[in-house]
């Protein structure tokens, strides 16, 4: 049997905390870039989505629950300021704010528990 290559998932696993972060960072960047010039400003709900799938894919790449955690409160403060017209002003907005912060950081945990079953999996082979 031969070793095959790590999986997509899991696959810093190993990395430092401040490396993984970093990548983090820029894959909030790249997902907010692309959900702005993407989607129309006033489909605001369909920019936060793709800012979820990026946390989501993120966490399932990174491994790592906290790094994933403070992505997906970054992602929060990056889509709520500027991916839903404001201009940059982080402007909370009561139930509708809380419900964005819910679905990013329910990203993060999913995709980290996604990185965990499959780094298991691995392991018991």
């Amino acid at each position: 049997m031969t070793d095959s290559p790590a999986p997509f998932v899991a696959r810093a696993a190993g990395w430092p905390l401040e490396v993984v972060l970093a990548v983090g960072y820029a894959v909030l960047a790249a997902g907010g870039c692309a959900a702005a010039l993407a989607v129309p400003a006033a489909h605001g709900d369909v920019r936060v989505g793709l800012m979820v799938i990026a946390v989501g894919v993120y966490a399932a790449w990174a491994a790592h629950l906290v790094a994933a955690l403070c992505i997906a409160a970054v992602g929060w403060c990056v889509a709520t300021a500027f991916l839903l017209g404001n201009g940059g002003a982080l402007a909370l907005d009561g139930a509708p704010a809380a419900l964005r912060l819910a679905a990013l950081l329910a990203a993060a945990v999913a995709g980290s528990g996604i990185a965990w079953a499959a780094r298991s999996h691995a392991l018991s082979r």
